[in-house]
């Protein structure tokens, strides 16, 4: 028996001592492989947690898509209505760090100011009409945060759910 326990520790310490050594070298993917995409820093799904999602009629779990700096698009999380039938389109968070948000808005000024959640959005006119709402927040010369919905069915509803998201990010801002 104190054989078989010596064995046995002999044959743990040999495990863990593998474990615990480093190789030197640099690690490089095998042909073909592609890296897994992370999302940044300042991830934008994080700036709503899946309750206040809920709360809001949103799918818990926003998607994220890493954006396109060539194409002046931040990354972005998109929540979608829970409810299918809902009568409101998904909403998308972006948070830039590298592109100015005249850039962003072709040079346009908000077409007003709202103190939501204790700080100053811009709401911008889009380029898609009256049915999509954007509000956005400067951080910085080469940073904003973005929010941007809308109601195709009715445009007098388009700034309400993102009127209703804005005070949760600004609170993680």
């Amino acid at each position: 028996m104190r054989k078989h326990r010596l064995v046995t520790l002999v044959a743990l310490v040999a495990v863990l001592a593998g474990c615990a050594s480093t190789v030197p070298g640099t690690a490089v993917l095998p042909p073909k492989a592609r890296p897994v995409e992370q999302a940044p820093r300042n991830d934008p799904c994080q700036l709503l947690t899946p309750a206040e999602a809920k709360g809001l009629g949103l799918a818990e779990q926003g998607t994220f898509s890493p954006g396109n700096e060539a194409q002046l698009i931040p990354p972005m999380c998109q929540w979608r209505p829970a409810d299918p039938e809902a009568d409101f389109d998904p909403v998308d968070v972006g948070i830039s760090e590298d592109i100015a948000i005249e850039e962003y808005f072709a040079s346009k000024p908000p077409v007003e100011q709202l103190e939501l959640g204790g700080t100053s959005w811009g709401r911008y006119e889009s380029v898609f009409g009256p049915t999509i709402c954007n509000l956005a927040v400067k951080r910085g010369r080469l940073a904003f945060v973005v929010i941007a919905g809308g109601n195709t069915s009715d445009p007098t509803k388009a700034c309400d759910v993102p009127k209703a998201v804005a005070p949760l990010v600004a609170a993680r801002l």
